[in-house]
């Protein structure tokens, strides 16, 4: 599951921009990024906006109330690369305010570039880009009937003959078997969660909710994620797959297929 951010290229008025500023679309040396070096012209160009979308889907953030009303909306910005290289004049406009300040803080944390040129200086360049934001899709069933946090559905676990058991669970009634799962559910992701190395350096923290099938054969499968950034829905999904075998589910003397949920608060400690 990735969220998706698609970028959208297109002119608009660049009038309110002094006449030492250079519009990106006819400048002709683009500014460049540190992977765009040694290209020119049109390529150049070219490159910016690839390395520029990259850039917005590896680092951004969605706002909390973005994903919970699973808001898609677009996001015209403006800026100015300067003549040493630097991101200033940063401007946003939207229909969500959230959104309008994630955009500003992901143009404004824009590594340094290299200046654009015309005509044989160095000199500052304005940019024009509308940033789409778009979640994916959510079903019904992981959307709107996510089961409760940390739980079997209750409308199915409530009428199981066995609930699924989780190894070392062994031999125990229903309702000791589902405590004991959720117990030794709790002791696996402590075993093995890692805060993302890059979500520390960025300071991403959030809840991610998570969502899955156990199979007749013990197996995990139909993973879905509620989650404010991909490093933390890619680490829940690891700690997903790490599970071992489960005994399944039993109903009508045959194995049946449950979904179980669970929430994975990732915070980091404030500096004392």
């Amino acid at each position: 599951m990735r969220y998706s951010t698609l970028l959208l290229i297109f002119v608009w008025s660049t009038t309110a921009f002094s006449q030492d500023y250079y519009p990106l679309e006819t400048i002709e040396t683009a500014p460049a990024f540190k992977g765009c070096k040694g290209l020119q012209g049109e390529e150049l160009r070219a490159c910016f906006y690839r390395e520029f979308s990259a850039y917005i889907q590896q680092n951004l953030i969605y706002p909390p109330e973005v994903i919970l009303k699973s808001i898609n909306s677009r996001v015209y910005t403006s800026f100015v690369i300067n003549s040493k290289g630097k991101v200033e004049n940063v401007m946003a406009r939207g229909e969500q305010p959230g959104l309008e300040a994630e955009a500003i803080r992901l143009i404004t944390e824009l590594p340094k570039l290299s200046p654009g040129e015309h005509e044989g200086k160095k000199t500052s360049t304005s940019v024009n880009i509308p940033i789409q934001f778009s979640l994916p899709p959510k079903s019904n069933e992981s959307r709107i009937a996510l089961p409760k946090p940390e739980q079997f559905n209750d409308s199915v676990s409530a009428t199981l003959e066995e609930v699924p058991v989780f190894p070392g669970c062994e031999n125990l009634s229903n309702s000791e078997a589902r405590n004991c799962f959720k117990k030794k559910m709790r002791e696996h992701i402590q075993d093995n969660f890692r805060y993302p190395r890059m979500a520390q350096l960025k300071n991403i923290q959030g809840t991610v909710y998570a969502n899955f099938i156990i199979n007749i054969d013990g197996s995990i499968s139909d993973i879905n994620l509620i989650a404010p950034h991909q490093l933390l829905a890619d680490e829940t999904i690891r700690i997903i797959k790490l599970l071992p075998q489960i005994t399944p589910a039993r109903q009508g003397g045959k194995n049946v297929r449950i979904p179980f949920s669970f929430p994975l608060s990732f915070r980091l400690l404030s500096p004392k």
